[in-house]
């Protein structure tokens, strides 16, 4: 036997439905907006990215708002500095008359930035730092250059149409870190452990005295210009080394082998095979000269820190490439 239920709403019953019918509208209406705006920024992000948009106010949709250009392990290349640099060198390569296309512009700019933002990972890892200092010394070499900060500015307006400032900020701080990483990356001792290891072990086998300098310098040697000649690096003045290599080298005698010399191309042993002083070409004076062997083991420098990074970085390019 069916029984027929009948429920009457609470007192308010009516007011609550109400409400809950209003909420549910506003809900729709805030999805409706949210789904409008993203297809709006799709619209013009496929444009851009994929149609080749250029017009005044797709450039301007992206400008405002944060499209990427790149994505490098997660961090953003923002579309408009990637399109404000390349303005920037399109108008300088017009000023020079180079007949590079405005896309290859567009690729070497953009790979320059995602090599600007592998060279900032690398200099958090490793804790280098550019500093004021080294910024301000930079300008004042290009102002040496240029005979003054005046003609400075009218330099980088006539060539890029920019300010100094972001002249220094966009091309000149790059440049700047990447001369400090190639300085101070080979001073990383935890990036050089197996290379001091191996140097230590064939020093080790030098001082033996087993094998000649030169039979090891062929075995072991890294330093593909005297490798094959037994490390003979032949006859040379001060001033024609690497400072660290020179000390040791004229601070040894006739037929001796030093320690373990660093240098910014890896650990080096090294023999003075003879050593004269003798007028040379140029010079009013004597001028002292030595001859000597070397073996090189190589450590890790700015490049190979750069080529890992690259080769182990999630890059994604959306712009530039090659359309």
């Amino acid at each position: 036997m069916e029984q027929e239920v009948k429920a009457e709403l609470p007192h308010g019953g009516k007011k609550r439905v109400c409400v809950f019918t209003k909420t549910k509208k506003i809900i729709a209406i805030v999805v409706c907006v949210l789904v409008i705006i993203v297809c709006f920024f799709g619209i013009f992000g496929l444009g851009a990215y994929k149609l080749n948009w250029d017009g005044a106010f797709t450039q301007k949709v992206l400008n405002t708002f944060s499209y990427p250009a790149a994505i490098v392990n997660g961090h953003f290349i923002k579309y408009s500095d990637w399109q404000y640099e390349t303005t920037g060198v399109i108008f300088l390569n017009q000023k020079r008359g180079s007949d590079t296309t405005p896309e290859a512009v567009g690729q070497e700019v953009l790979q320059k930035m995602v090599y600007d933002e592998l060279m900032e990972e690398i200099a958090n890892k490793y804790d280098i730092k550019v500093t004021d200092e080294d910024m301000l010394a930079a300008k004042d070499s290009l102002i040496a250059q240029v005979t003054s900060e005046e003609e400075l500015v009218k330099n980088v307006r006539d060539y890029f149409n920019w300010d100094v400032d972001t002249f220094m900020k966009r091309v000149i701080y790059s440049d700047v870190l990447r001369n400090k990483l190639e300085t101070e990356i080979p001073k990383v001792d935890s990036l050089n452990k197996d290379a001091e290891k191996k140097a230590n072990d064939v020093l080790a086998e030098v001082q033996k005295g087993e094998k000649t300098f030169a039979e090891l310098a062929q075995a072991n040697s890294e330093d593909p210009g005297s490798a094959g000649q037994g490390g003979d690096l032949g006859w040379f003045t001060k001033g024609a080394m690497v400072k660290e290599f020179e000390d040791a080298t004229f601070a040894l005698e006739k037929g001796a082998v030093s320690g373990l010399v660093k240098t910014e191309f890896g650990y080096h042993i090294i023999k003075l095979e003879d050593k004269k002083t003798e007028a040379v070409e140029g010079s009013k004076e004597p001028v002292e000269q030595v001859k000597a062997s070397h073996i090189l083991i190589r450590i890790k420098g700015f490049s190979d820190i750069l080529t890992e990074m690259e080769t182990s970085a999630k890059i994604r390019k959306l712009v530039a490439q090659g359309q």
